[in-house]
C-alpha cells in the first residue's frame, strides 16, 4: 500500500493561490515562503523524501535517510520497476539504481556490463540495441525468470516522478548525456549523480545546475591534508565515503569535525566490508548501522531498506511515515555470539 498522504504534486498551485490571495500584498515574498512551508509540510506528514528540497530539509534537521541498493531486490528483480515501486510504497527515501548505455545510446537499468546474470539473454549491454534488450526478461535473486522486462532509465524516472529520489550509480562520466534526459522529464530535483572528480568539477556543476541534480563526490583515498580544502572548494551537501576499515582518518574526531565544519553530509554503504569501513550488515546489521549513525551518517545505503527504516524510527533518527506498518527486526543478521 502506498501511504503517501500528500504527494509533492498535490495542488501546489492551489496552495500558492490561496496564500497569495490572503497576504501577498502584505508580504511580497509570500510565494517563496509558501513553497518552503509546503515542502516542509509534505516532508513532515509523509516521512518520505521526494526531492532535493526535502532532502536538504532533512539534512538541516539531522534526520538520517535510507537508500535502497538496487531497489527492493530481495522481493523483486534488482533494478526493476517493481523493485522501485516497492520502495515507493514502503516510504524509502532514495533508490539506488545502476545505469548502462546500449549500442544505440539508450540508458537502461543494469548493474553488470553484460545482461547474462540478470536476464535470459547474453552479451554486453554496449553491444546490444535497446530493441534487443527490451525483448529480454529479468531474473529474480534466485535466478528464476520473471515476466518483467529490463527498464529504460526513462521508465524509471517516469515512475519515480514526484514520489522518491533516485541515485544513479555508474553515472560518472555520463553527466552531459544524463542531464538532458532529466530535463526532458522534469525530474532534475529528484536525482543524485556521483563520481570521482576534483573539487572544482563538482563546484562548477552545482553552480551551472542550481535546480538539480544533486552532485555527490566519492571520497576514498584522499590525503588528510587535502580533505579540508576539497570540502571547502567543492561546496557540496553530500559525499559518499568508500572505506575499507574503521580506523581511517576520515572517521576520526578530526575527520568528523571537518564534515560538520563544511556542513557536508555523509553517504555510507552497509553492503560489503571492503567499502563499509570493514563492517557488513550481512553479519551484523544493527551494529553496522549504529556505527554509521555514530559517525555522522546522513544517508545509509542498504540491502535491508525496510528494516533500516524501522530501526531509525525506533531510535528517533527518522520520522514515522503516515501509514507506516512496523517491520520486525528479529530476523536481521547478527554476530554469532549475540542472543
Amino acid at each position: 500500500m502506498n501511504g503517501n498522504l500528500l504527494p509533492i504534486s498535490f495542488s501546489k498551485e492551489i496552495f500558492h493561490d490561496y496564500l497569495a490571495s490572503v497576504s501577498e500584498r502584505q508580504n511580497p515574498n509570500m510565494k517563496f515562503l509558501s513553497t518552503l512551508f509546503f515542502v516542509a509540510l509534505c516532508a513532515f506528514v509523509n516521512g518520505q523524501t521526494h526531492n532535493i528540497e526535502e532532502f536538504l530539509l532533512r539534512k538541516e534537521n539531522h534526520e538520517i535517510m535510507v537508500a535502497a541498493h538496487r531497489g527492493d531486490w530481495k522481493n523483486h528483480p534488482e533494478n526493476s520497476l517493481s523493485a522501485i515501486q516497492s520502495c515507493i510504497d514502503h516510504f524509502v527515501d532514495i533508490v539506488e539504481i545502476d545505469v548502462q548505455e546500449t549500442a544505440d545510446g539508450v540508458f537502461i537499468l543494469m548493474h553488470d556490463n553484460t545482461v547474462n546474470r540478470t536476464t535470459n539473454g547474453k552479451g554486453k549491454v554496449s553491444a546490444l540495441s535497446s530493441k534487443q534488450i527490451a525483448k529480454l526478461k529479468l531474473r529474480d535473486k534466485n535466478g528464476v525468470l520473471t515476466e518483467e522486462h529490463v527498464p529504460t532509465l526513462k521508465e524509471a524516472l517516469q515512475l519515480a516522478e514526484g514520489k522518491i529520489m533516485l541515485n544513479l550509480d555508474k553515472s560518472s562520466g555520463r553527466f552531459e548525456k544524463l542531464i538532458p534526459l532529466l530535463d526532458s522529464l522534469g525530474v532534475r530535483n529528484q536525482v543524485i549523480l556521483k563520481g570521482i572528480h576534483n573539487s572544482s568539477f563538482f563546484f562548477n556543476y552545482m553552480i551551472e545546475n542550481a535546480e538539480g541534480p544533486l552532485f555527490m563526490p566519492i571520497l576514498q583515498y584522499m590525503p588528510k591534508t587535502q580533505v579540508d580544502t576539497f570540502l571547502l572548494d567543492a561546496h557540496v551537501p553530500l559525499v559518499e565515503l568508500i572505506l575499507s576499515n574503521d580506523t581511517t582518518y576520515l572517521t576520526d574526531p578530526l575527520g568528523m569535525y571537518l564534515f560538520r565544519k563544511h556542513r557536508t553530509g555523509i553517504w555510507y554503504n552497509a553492503l560489503f566490508k571492503s567499502i563499509s569501513a570493514g563492517k557488513s550488515e550481512n553479519t551484523d546489521a544493527l551494529g553496522t548501522w549504529n556505527w554509521f549513525i555514530e559517525h555522522e551518517a546522513l544517508v545509509i545505503q542498504t540491502d535491508y531498506p525496510f528494516e533500516l527504516l524501522q530501526h531509525l524510527i525506533n531510535i528517533g533518527e527518522h520520522k514515522r511515515p503516515y501509514g507506516w506498518i512496523d517491520v520486525p527486526l528479529d530476523k536481521l543478521p547478527k554476530p554469532a555470539s549475540a542472543p
